[in-house]
C-alpha cells in the first residue's frame, strides 16, 4: 500500500475507535473504564478481515469480535444503527456479562 492509502487506513480504524467509544457513551457507560482495539487479521489492509476487542481498562476482562469485514468500519450510519455500532453493543454486552459473574464493578 501506498503512504497515502496506509495513512486513511488507519484514519479510518481511528475514527472507528472514536465511534466504539461514543457507543459506550450512548449507553451511559464510562469510557475510560474501558480499552478498545480494533486490528486487522493479517495485514493492515481493508482487503482482510478485522478484530474488535473491548476490555476493562485494566485487561482483566475481555471480549472479541473475531472477524467482521473492513467495510463495517467503514459505512457510517449517522443515527449509529449500522453493523459496527451493532458488533460494539452486541460485544460491550458479553462483557457486561462477564463482569458482572466474575464479580469485577462495573
Amino acid at each position: 500500500m501506498t503512504a497515502g492509502i496506509q495513512e486513511e487506513y488507519y484514519r479510518k480504524v481511528d475514527a472507528a475507535v472514536q465511534r466504539a467509544f461514543d457507543v459506550l457513551i450512548k449507553h451511559n457507560l464510562r469510557p475510560q473504564k474501558y480499552r478498545i482495539d480494533i486490528r486487522a487479521n493479517g495485514f493492515s489492509s481493508p482487503t482482510e478481515p478485522h478484530a474488535l476487542t473491548i476490555s476493562t481498562a485494566d485487561g482483566s476482562v475481555w471480549v472479541t469480535e473475531t472477524s467482521f469485514p473492513f467495510r463495517c468500519l467503514e459505512e457510517v450510519d449517522p443515527f449509529g444503527s449500522d453493523a459496527f455500532a451493532s458488533i460494539v453493543a452486541n460485544r460491550m454486552t458479553e462483557l457486561i456479562r462477564k463482569m458482572r459473574s466474575t464479580g469485577h464493578r462495573l
